[in-house]
């Protein structure tokens, strides 16, 4: 699970450092915080079925999550600021179920 949020971060951490003006830059740190506060939810809604912040943090990431990340940031680093592929399928590739 935490490979999940970091998975998602960094290639938008890698956005901001591309960011050539500050609504990029700003638009950018927006969604980075979105992720830190989904991850705390996930952390929440995980603890409500018993399962602690120790196992989250110890549950190996699936091939597939490491894969697609690996994806991800060869993207980013190909290009300039640009909308990043679509982020949002990354939940399903990275669950270890």
């Amino acid at each position: 699970m935490y490979g999940v949020a970091l998975t998602s971060t960094f290639p938008h951490s890698l956005l901001a450092a591309k960011s050539a003006t500050y609504s990029d830059l700003s638009a950018t740190a927006k969604t980075i915080l979105a992720i830190v506060e989904e991850r705390k939810m996930h952390v929440s809604f995980s603890a409500q079925w018993g399962v602690d912040i120790a196992e989250l943090e110890s549950t190996p990431e699936s091939t597939a999550c490491t894969a697609y990340g690996a994806y991800i940031m060869d993207i980013g680093l190909q290009g300039a600021f640009v909308d990043p592929p679509s982020l949002g399928v990354h939940h399903s590739l990275c669950s270890s179920a």
